[in-house]
């Protein structure tokens, strides 16, 4: 089943329904984003690696790579800009 946007405004769909309450897997918007742009599916793995698991569970003080994430999660939302633009 694929919805039109997630519950948070998302316009990549998810492929699958979560169960209420519970967050949609994050494989889940790396398989909708690579219909839309496959191109765009290391960035957001990359930016999910470093800024989710890297700095949020680990808390990474090493500056290039706080700014490189930062970066790869700027990058994503720029696109999403010029892709959903109205």
């Amino acid at each position: 089943m694929e919805r039109s946007a997630c519950r948070f405004g998302c316009r990549i769909a998810c492929a699958k329904e979560s169960q209420k309450g519970q967050r949609p897997d994050f494989n889940d918007y790396l398989e909708a984003l690579s219909k839309v742009d496959s191109n765009m599916t290391r960035p957001l793995l990359g930016a999910y690696e470093s800024l989710h698991k890297a700095m949020g569970y680990d808390g990474n003080p090493i500056y290039t790579i706080v700014q490189a994430s930062l970066d790869a999660g700027k990058l994503i939302i720029e696109w999403a800009d010029k892709q959903y633009a109205s």
